[in-house]
């Protein structure tokens, strides 16, 4: 594998990480007593 490769995907990983993380404390600053988090962030069970 490249360096290249190697540093995309490591970046990749950290943008998604940096992303998650700023989600989750957002959820725990606003929203924490009102609703769970996976339902706040959309992913809900199939009522089916």
């Amino acid at each position: 594998m490249s360096i290249v490769l190697v540093n995309t995907i490591i970046s990749s990983i950290m943008q998604i990480f940096l992303f998650s993380l700023v989600t989750l404390i957002w959820w725990l600053a606003t929203a924490r007593k009102k609703e769970l988090f996976f339902s706040w962030v959309g992913l809900k069970k199939d009522k089916t």
